[in-house]
């Protein structure tokens, strides 16, 4: 799934990337080498904030996609992270 190789990536920063689709989120966090994937619904939306919080992250960057990211960015944006959307 990694396309930059980790060990060249000296960067302190920690930055959470969600793929967002109708059903299903893609979460990665690239510094970690992990990524997992969960329904896109509220109930997993509020545990995945919940998630995310023990991570010290710099950003999230959600994917836009037709309005459907707005349910993950709404329950992130009031917490204590950056939150970005980006056109796929």
């Amino acid at each position: 799934m990694n396309t930059i190789h980790i060990a060249n990536n000296r960067s302190t920063e920690r930055n959470v990337g969600i793929d967002v689709g109708k059903d299903v989120l893609d979460i990665a966090i690239l510094e970690l080498d992990t990524h997992w994937q969960i329904a896109n619904d509220d109930a997993a939306i509020q545990e995945l904030v919940k998630q995310l919080r023990r991570y010290k992250l710099t950003r999230v960057v959600v994917e836009a996609t037709g309005g459907y990211e707005r349910r993950v960015a709404k329950p992130v944006l009031p917490g204590s992270f950056r939150c970005l959307s980006c056109s796929p």
